[in-house]
């Protein structure tokens, strides 16, 4: 695990669930003691505010990391990494939507009810599969942006809480699931790409 990185601080909690020194430390692997020293000093610098919530100088500061970031990072091979990444993408909103509906009567797609312990484990079958298979090229992706390492502990985290039988890891946006590091791990790919969310998506 790669020492505590203010950038990547100031991601989590904007993303709006790390707000605590414990929550910090439990997604990250990193020790409490240092997430706490690391957040005092943040909000030292007026870039979280009382609540622990990051403000408009956090998003700014935020702003420059990324930017020195950038200058540093091999952006050719981080293109080609997010293409696989896209393709597998694709793969895991098929499996999130396996997981939230199935086809009923007349292959009308119905709420999963979650009655079917075989399709539910066919499900989760497919996340495990999806995980080992992207797994390299996450492994690839921390070589050239190391902070990154700390979603491969939220992934493995997510995996073992839905082994040990609590499913809201694979898809609850309340939680670090499955979907939820997943999506944020999206999120800064483009970030550190320049890449527009919504340009993206139009294009799509």
């Amino acid at each position: 695990m790669s020492a505590p990185s203010r950038l990547q601080a100031l991601q989590l909690i904007a993303f709006g669930r790390h707000t605590s020194a414990a929550a910090l430390a439990q997604a990250t692997d990193w020790p409490e003691a240092q997430a706490t020293d690391l957040l005092a000093e943040l909000a030292g610098e007026g870039l979280l505010d009382e609540s622990g919530r990051i403000t408009d100088a956090g998003r700014a500061a935020v702003t420059g990391l990324l930017t020195a970031e950038r200058a540093q990072t091999d952006l050719a091979a981080l293109g080609a990494l997010y293409e696989r990444f896209q393709r597998t993408n694709d793969k895991l909103k098929h499996v999130v939507t396996a997981w939230q509906l199935r086809e009923g009567e007349g292959d009308e797609l119905i709420p999963n009810d979650h009655s079917d312990p075989d399709y539910d484990d066919e499900v989760r079958e497919r996340l495990a599969r999806l995980d080992a298979s992207f797994g390299p090229v996450l492994d690839e992706m921390i070589e050239l942006v190391p902070r990154w390492d700390v979603h491969r502990h939220r992934f493995d985290t997510a995996l073992a809480q839905i082994d040990g039988g609590d499913d809201r890891y694979i898809a609850s946006p309340l939680l670090d699931s499955y979907h939820t590091v997943w999506f944020e791990l999206h999120e800064e790919l483009m970030q550190v790409q320049a890449i527009d969310r919504l340009a993206e998506e139009t294009h799509a």
